[in-house]
């Protein structure tokens, strides 16, 4: 008995010395565990953050460099890299306005022609101003409409006999007396008086011409006021006048009684290409362009108020597109875009920079970026225009974090803070190259590096691919006996030089 009771004293004895180590064991083990977590978490989050960093920078290099990978689907686009799939154009909310910036020779015209190829497949009524007006220009325009079955019209000094053009058709004379108004150049201060007094007389000259009962055209209005109203105080009236009629335009706006304006163009659905190279004619080229969008402008006001429902106008749209907008807009065309799109009117405009709008006039630019919900972005070269961009699309908020060093190790301790970084940085602007682009919509909010379709490489102009070059060469091949003769006489020697069956021979394999 005493032997056990000892032994049971010596056995508490022992759980009372182990019970303080193993709470030691016990409390360095979960520290351990803590740092070794902590560490863990911390290594955790740096590989989250570079593995983000690089995914970006992935993401932007692909863009411009890595990917070689677009599209041929011609309701689309082009290929997204940051997406990596195509982007419909069913994606793009086209009833708002839509500005595109691109230097020359960076795709600026292939993507217009991209838009307008979808504004033809769905019967959209459009108009396309461009102030090259070359031949091939035209030329691509025809056999876009031509490819879809539509009708289009052709308004250029090259082709004289191909339309006239009356914007006073359907219209009152206080109406037709602000189109003039509005697309000639006034001077303000002491020269409002003869502004005041041309109106007036432009006026006058209508009624007559009504009572005459004398179809109301720009030609006849500058003969009546030529003949009847040749005084001081409308001699610039006249000069502004006797200039286009000088011109080769002055041909194609003689009513020949079947003469287009953009109310009946809208109703017919057609397209109408607008040539006015304002290299060769200057301000005689942008008067006309003013007179032609004043004309859309007052269409915008009848759709507007004689519209049950603003939401058909919207569905019903009217395309307008203009290339090289700096060339022929002016300051009231930014009220023209505040009102035009509950009239179903969306609006393309194309310009190299944003100093093309900043010479129309100083807020002229400001208002445009903030009336256009759709940017497409093509290559940027200025370092400052490319800043701009990336600062008007915006930044996205992200964390910082530093970490302090010492002898080249880095340790714990550091900071964490929230900054602001660029949805598109403008070294990506910069770096664009032919046929990238960046597209933003604002809403829905959307950010795209897209690899443009090249619409050369389309059924539309011709082009077929490798596969169907391959299968047209081959029907070639069986129709003549001559060129088959000829290949099976190669395809001997290639096996006699050759155990492998190579070239020509792996392609006529039947």
């Amino acid at each position: 008995m005493t032997i056990n009771n000892s032994s049971n004293k010596s056995s508490g004895a022992s759980k009372g010395t182990i019970d303080p180590f193993t709470e030691l064991l016990s409390t360095l083990m979960e520290d351990l565990i803590g740092l070794t977590t902590k560490g863990l978490s911390k290594l955790i989050e740096l590989l989250i953050d570079r593995i983000s960093k690089r995914n970006q920078k992935k993401v932007i290099l692909e863009s411009f460099i890595i990917t070689q990978k677009t599209t041929l689907n011609p309701q689309s686009i082009g290929y997204s890299v940051s997406n990596k799939r195509d982007v419909l154009f069913t994606e793009i909310p086209m009833e708002r306005h839509n500005l595109i910036l691109g230097g020359s020779g960076f795709g600026k015209s292939n993507l217009i022609s991209l838009i307008m190829e979808y504004k033809i497949q769905v019967n959209s009524p459009l108009i396309y101003f461009d102030p090259k007006g070359s031949k091939s220009e035209i030329l691509q325009f025809r056999n876009l409409n031509k490819y879809y079955g539509k009708e289009c019209l052709i308004f250029s000094e090259l082709y004289p006999d191909e339309m006239s053009y009356n914007p006073f058709n359907g219209l009152n004379n206080t109406q037709r007396t602000q189109i003039i108004m509005r697309s000639l150049e006034w001077s303000e201060g002491e020269a409002r008086y003869y502004k005041d007094q041309s109106q007036r007389a432009l006026m006058q000259t209508m009624a007559a011409l009504t009572d005459e009962k004398t179809l109301i055209s720009l030609p006849n209005i500058y003969r009546h006021l030529a003949e009847h109203r040749d005084h001081k105080e409308t001699s610039g009236l006249l000069a502004q006048l006797e200039i286009i009629m000088a011109s080769p335009f002055g041909r194609l706006l003689e009513d020949n009684g079947r003469s287009i304006d953009m109310r009946n163009l809208r109703k017919s659905k057609k397209s109408l290409y607008v040539g006015l190279s304002t290299q060769g004619y200057g301000s005689v080229a942008k008067t006309i362009g003013k007179l032609i969008i004043n004309d859309i402008q007052m269409t915008s006001h009848m759709v507007g108020i004689e519209a049950d429902d603003s939401h058909d106008s919207i569905r019903d749209s009217f395309a307008v597109f203009i290339d090289e907008a700096g060339s022929i807009l002016y300051e009231d065309f930014i009220d023209f875009l505040n009102k035009n799109r509950s009239s179903g009117y969306q609006t393309f405009i194309a310009m190299q920079t944003p100093a093309d709008a900043e010479k129309i006039g100083p807020q002229f630019k400001d208002h445009l970026l903030e009336l256009c919900s759709n940017w497409f972005i093509l290559k940027q070269g200025n370092n400052d225009y490319a800043s701009a961009i990336s600062e008007s699309i915006g930044t996205f908020k992200t964390v910082k974090r530093s970490a302090m060093t010492v002898d080249n190790i880095e340790s714990e301790r550091g900071s964490v803070r929230d900054v602001r970084e660029y949805l598109c940085p403008p070294q990506v602007i910069k770096d664009l190259e032919i046929g990238q682009c960046i597209m933003l919509t604002k809403s829905p909010s959307s950010l795209h590096f897209l690899k443009l379709r090249d619409i050369r490489k389309s059924d539309v102009f011709g082009y077929k691919n490798r596969a169907d070059q391959d299968h047209s060469l081959k029907i070639l091949i069986h129709e003549n006996p001559i060129l088959k003769a000829s290949i099976v006489t190669k395809k001997v020697e290639i096996k006699k030089n050759s155990d492998s069956i190579t070239g020509i021979e792996n392609f006529y394999k039947e």
